[in-house]
């Protein structure tokens, strides 16, 4: 549920102000949370995927990391302007349901708005539930999704901004701590009959950059 204090994170919404950037490549990883839940994908999968402009890991599906997240060394980074984009590449249905031509999902990361992606068409393959994903515009058929952006800055605010405030900000522990425990839902949505097809959960533990540059999953 979005959280009682200002705003301070900037997200795209996904309607006429939204500002999508295209990602010529993007790694594509996929979770180890539960084995029943995680598909893993097969190499013509990734073959394919790559051929539509993603790069994906070789490496198999990711895992989440096995030793506890410091917290406080998340909230203590230097780098307090977080650059989160978020890409849809694949969706993998089920052989025995009757697989939808055109999908859109639907989330909300942090305090960002509510976001809803553009509508995504599906290219099927060799397999009928695993389908490649891509823009439905007419003046972009066919190409890769376009990503969704969020900045959500943990700076202290400047005098300017919040003379008020004297006590610390918190916002870099409340981010941090957000990324270490939390679960992104994303709603899948039939974009035709506007039905919602399921939901599925992605742990952001993996997006702790513990101080590093950059993380990619």
């Amino acid at each position: 549920p979005p959280r009682s204090q200002p705003l301070r994170a900037g997200a795209v919404p996904a309607d006429d102000s939204a500002e999508f950037l295209p990602v010529p490549t993007t790694a594509v990883r996929l979770l180890h949370g539960n084995a029943a839940y995680v598909r893993d994908l097969t190499r013509g999968a990734r073959t394919r995927l790559g051929r539509h402009g993603f790069e994906v890991d070789g490496t198999g599906p990711g895992h989440l990391p096995q030793e506890a997240a410091d917290v406080l060394k998340e909230a203590a980074d230097p780098l307090s302007m977080h650059d989160v984009s978020i890409q849809f590449a694949g969706y993998c249905g089920s052989a025995a349901q009757r697989m939808p031509s055109r999908v859109y999902f639907s989330f909300q990361f942090f305090t960002c708005c509510p976001t809803r992606s553009e509508v995504l068409r599906l290219l099927p393959g060799s397999r009928p539930d695993q389908c490649v994903l891509a823009r439905d515009e007419a003046h972009a058929r066919d190409q890769a999704p376009l990503a969704l952006r969020f900045l959500v800055d943990c700076g202290p605010p400047s005098p300017a901004e919040d003379p008020s405030q004297q006590q610390q900000d918190t916002e870099a522990e409340e981010f941090a701590e957000y990324l270490a425990r939390d679960t992104l839902f994303v709603d899948v949505w039939d974009a035709d009959s506007l039905l919602l097809l399921g939901t599925c959960g992605l742990p952001l533990r993996s997006l702790l950059r513990q101080q590093q540059p950059a993380v990619k999953l």
